[in-house]
């Protein structure tokens, strides 16, 4: 199903959507950029919003958020020419446009830069409002920094 935006996108399954070219017959073509939102444990409504989340820790527990991805596997010997330079034009549009929403003030909780992360304005602000609020990744702990 094609939708007009990443949100719409997210919004309609919940967990992931994906970036395609499309052919000259309207079909997509190989490869994709996938996309899986955060997922969000917290009791604050807006992040939950901003987010995608739907999960509201229990009792006792912490409050955690998971980070996304934007992936993608391909391989440009099995692809024709056209589709190669398609492909790498739209790559880079998605990690521009990616990079524009995010900053890159994520490290381990023992102060360690980790530039791979990105941390958009919601889940920022969420993880600067209390410091034992931490992202996680698998069994990677992270924190966000204040980077004004």
């Amino acid at each position: 199903m094609l939708h007009d935006s990443l949100q719409g996108a997210t919004n309609h399954d919940g967990v992931q959507a994906f970036l395609r070219l499309l052919g000259r017959d309207g079909r997509t073509v190989r490869p994709l950029i996938q996309y899986l939102h955060t997922r969000a444990w917290t009791r604050d409504d807006g992040v939950l919003a901003a987010t995608g989340g739907r999960w509201r820790p229990c009792d006792g527990q912490p409050e955690r958020l998971e980070p996304g991805r934007l992936a993608f596997t391909w391989f440009p010997a099995a692809q024709a020419d056209c589709v190669r330079r398609d492909f790498a034009a739209l790559a880079t549009l998605a990690r521009k446009a990616l990079q524009q929403v995010t900053s890159p003030h994520v490290t381990t909780v023992d102060g360690k830069p980790m530039r791979r992360y990105r941390v958009g304005p919601a889940a920022k602000a969420w993880a600067l409002h209390s410091p034992e609020r931490v992202l996680r990744d698998g069994g990677l702990l992270l924190k966000v920094k204040d980077g004004r």
